[in-house]
């Protein structure tokens, strides 16, 4: 069973992923802002995979990557989500982070394809 944290806002996409990932035999750790998911991940060396939406409000997911980039030795694999193509393609900040264009997932999230990715991140 992997933990894996998911930051994202809307708290319906966090409940089916829930449940989705669940039964999957996984545990969903949730964090709805960018302060929490940072904390999460700085103070959880078990945390095995973290699914970060790029587009919160305050800080956004791309500053916590940079931030557990800088700061954390041990950094679980991650995968991103966004609601904007634009993002995948052009996206400079994403490129400068080293995040392949295979880690970026588009919403609305296709479940299996999801399952996918977090199956082939925790394999590595």
């Amino acid at each position: 069973m992997a933990k894996i944290l998911f930051l994202e806002d809307e708290k319906e996409i966090i409940k089916i992923l829930d449940e989705f990932l669940g039964k999957e035999g996984h545990e969903l750790i949730s964090a709805t802002n960018s302060p929490r998911a940072l904390k999460l991940i700085m103070t959880r060396p078990d945390i095995d995979l973290a699914i970060l939406d790029i587009r919160i409000p305050g800080m956004d997911g791309i500053a916590v990557l940079r931030k557990v980039k800088s700061l954390r030795k041990k950094k679980p694999p991650l995968l991103i989500l966004t609601g904007s193509v634009a993002e995948v393609h052009f996206h400079d900040n994403l490129r400068k982070l080293k995040i392949k264009e295979e880690d970026i997932l588009l919403k609305p999230i296709d479940l299996y394809r999801l399952l996918e990715q977090i199956n082939r991140k925790l394999e590595k």
